[in-house]
């Protein structure tokens, strides 16, 4: 009937979206830092050269050998830390009529 067409239309089109996805390889960046009391200190690279550090600014092992050999002659110092919230939906209080909703 009408909403099986509609349904198999959106399932093709999803099909032929995935034919033609090209996955790309892209490098991302961890550091293990130990400090003074040998506690490790875990990082994801953010910033690099000034610019902020997204998926694709590494897409082969020779590009990030270049950023690690930049690396790993820098010294480095913590500035700052913070706590970073998982994200996600945050659970919420409703009423039993769903028309109030206490965050």
């Amino acid at each position: 009937g009408r909403v099986q067409s509609v349904a198999l239309k959106l399932i093709t089109e999803r099909e032929h979206e995935i034919e033609l996805f090209k996955p790309e390889e892209y490098w991302s960046l961890v550091s293990d830092f130990t400090n003074t009391e040998n506690k490790n200190i875990f990082s994801k690279l953010s910033l690099f050269n000034g610019e902020k550090v997204e998926r694709f600014t590494f897409r082969n092992k020779t590009e990030i050998d270049k950023a690690l050999n930049i690396i790993n002659k820098s010294k480095f110092k913590i500035k700052n830390i913070m706590m970073a919230r998982p994200r996600g939906i945050e659970p919420r209080t409703h009423c039993l009529e769903g028309s109030c909703s206490i965050p």
